[in-house]
């Protein structure tokens, strides 16, 4: 599996439409020359299991492949936690029955922690008040299709099977190491499938999320759901660079 760029150590990016073939042992390790971008800051990610392995499927959105996740015991697994304030990513629920079903929306998993963790009903709720990490209990804690940012305890999933483009953003560090499942010991595990996945260690902020809400809308065919005021629903964005303090780093192929 390959990672397309990432140029500073404590970010890294995954676009999934860089895949050439399913999965392999290694997973997100063999990164077009850049495998030190995860590896020196988390060690990788993997799955050894052949049977738990996600797997890709190819001309699958807008001519793009994504990443098919079974919602019975796929995952892939970091060696150890990534550390991070926003994750962003290309989703869609395979059915409409795992929008509601507390096992099957686990996007984000840990062994031992629940930052992630679903709304504890049969609801399409995203997050549970109880359980998700006080970081991303907040008002602008996630962000779907580049509307309103809502607290994800609050806020509801698209309830379709559709493919969208979500944020979420965390008012101080929050952990991850699995994705695709696993609360703790419990076996939970997603439903879904991933088109792109992008994680960083620091805030988004409105520029630069705008910019890949638009790149990933116009790339994957999906400018429909973006809202009618959205910067970039009717054009492309015409860079590709994020500014973090001084420095840039490309994040869209």
């Amino acid at each position: 599996m390959a990672i397309n760029v990432s140029l500073q150590e404590g970010h890294f990016d995954w676009d999934i439409s860089m895949l050439t073939n399913a999965p392999s042992l290694s997973m997100l390790n063999s990164a077009l020359g850049l495998e030190w971008a995860i590896s020196k800051s988390w060690g990788g990610w993997s799955q050894a299991t052949t049977s738990k392995q996600p797997i890709v499927r190819t001309n699958a959105l807008n001519g793009n492949r994504v990443l098919t996740f079974d919602g019975v015991d796929d995952y892939i697994q970091a060696s150890s936690n990534y550390v991070h304030r926003s994750i962003f990513f290309v989703y869609r629920f395979k059915n409409t029955s795992s929008i509601t079903s507390l096992a099957k929306k686990w996007f984000f998993g840990h062994p031992t922690s629940y930052h992630y963790h679903p709304k504890a009903d049969t609801s399409t709720a995203i997050g549970d008040s109880a359980h998700m990490h006080a970081n991303l209990k907040h008002a602008g804690g996630i962000r779907i299709d580049g509307g309103n940012a809502f607290n994800p305890t609050s806020a509801n999933w698209t309830n379709d099977t559709n493919f969208h483009i979500a944020v979420f953003e965390a008012t101080g560090n929050v952990e991850a190491q699995r994705l695709g499942g696993f609360d703790r010991t419990i076996a939970r595990y997603a439903d879904v499938e991933i088109a792109e996945l992008f994680g960083f260690s620091e805030p988004m902020n409105e520029s630069d999320r705008l910019k890949m809400e638009g790149n990933s809308a116009h790339k994957y065919g999906l400018t429909s759901n973006l809202v009618s005021t959205h910067w970039y629903k009717n054009i492309k964005p015409l860079s590709k660079m994020l500014f973090w303090g001084n420095e840039a780093f490309s994040s869209v192929a």
